[in-house]
């Protein structure tokens, strides 16, 4: 044995090495092309989370099975699509590698490439057939994994894909463009409102996305959604608006544009006035 090999025992030792000819000499010798380490991976799965198309397409040429999944049901698309290797997904979908096929917890390749924010494998799996329309086992779909990772443009490219921005959270119905105000994103939050997301769609609590961006404190977000035709006086089931939430926080600033926007004084009568004097003591009260 060469020495430099001396060291590359397994097929898996070679791949670490980045070695191709010496995996293709273990693989003449006898070496099983879909054998497993101790996690399940595959040499295949190895090859794709190192990003070597070289490796990759010598292992897919000696018959490596795509649509093996280690412990967790991870596929060797759903690692490179992960790590946002390009190449290489481009070369498992041109070997056929199903772009749908899901993990123990039901993600997906392009949830998985979303969630990372890597824009060109999204674009490579819906060129695929890649299903927007996927949740997983806690009722995700493709859309939220960007809007949680806080990935503007791929949100951007899956409503362009034809993504529906009034999905909701079946547990919560809480909307993509809650939770976009929720991680505090300005810019996809404008995205979905330009696909139609619903400004005063409500969640399973009666709130709002205003609601939730006055009682943060963030103003750029109030503005938007104003701007955007958000009703500035719907009321919750405890007779909260998105007012009555940005003073009991202190947030002085949203409190005058909501009322300057329109917003009423709370329903029991109290006057917004003696909302701002309850907050000059507030330390965390905005100036």
């Amino acid at each position: 044995m060469d020495i430099g090999h001396q060291n590359q025992k397994t097929i898996f030792d070679a791949i670490r090495a980045g070695d191709v000819r010496r995996v293709q000499t273990l693989l003449k010798e006898g070496e099983p092309v879909n054998a497993r380490d101790d996690f399940g991976y595959t040499p295949l799965m190895m090859a794709a989370y190192r990003g070597s198309v070289d490796m990759v397409e010598a292992l897919l040429d000696a018959g490596a099975d795509l649509e093996l999944q280690e412990k967790f049901g991870w596929t060797a698309l759903m690692i490179a699509a992960e790590k946002g290797y390009t190449d290489v997904v481009q070369l498992l979908l041109q070997r056929g590698a199903n772009p749908n096929k899901a993990n123990r917890r039901g993600n997906t390749a392009l949830m998985m490439a979303a969630y990372s924010g890597h824009g060109e494998v999204v674009d490579r799996l819906l060129q695929a057939g890649a299903d927007l329309r996927m949740r997983n086992q806690a009722g995700e779909n493709a859309l939220l994994h960007p809007i949680r990772g806080g990935h503007p443009d791929v949100v951007r490219r899956l409503l362009e894909a034809g993504a529906e921005p009034n999905v909701t959270d079946p547990k919560t119905g809480t909307t993509m463009l809650m939770f976009a105000v929720e991680k505090g994103h300005p810019a996809i939050v404008r995205f979905l409102l330009e696909a139609g997301a619903d400004v005063n769609a409500r969640n399973l609590k009666g709130e709002t996305a205003l609601m939730h961006a006055a009682e943060a404190g963030s103003m750029e977000l109030v503005e938007i959604l104003v701007d955007a035709g958000a009703d500035v006086n719907q009321r919750n089931p405890l007779g909260q608006t998105a007012l009555t939430l940005a003073a009991a926080k202190g947030h002085r600033k949203i409190v005058q544009y909501l009322l300057e926007a329109g917003a009423e004084p709370d329903p029991d009568g109290i006057d917004p006035s003696i909302l701002f004097i309850s907050m000059e003591n507030e330390p965390n009260s905005e100036s």
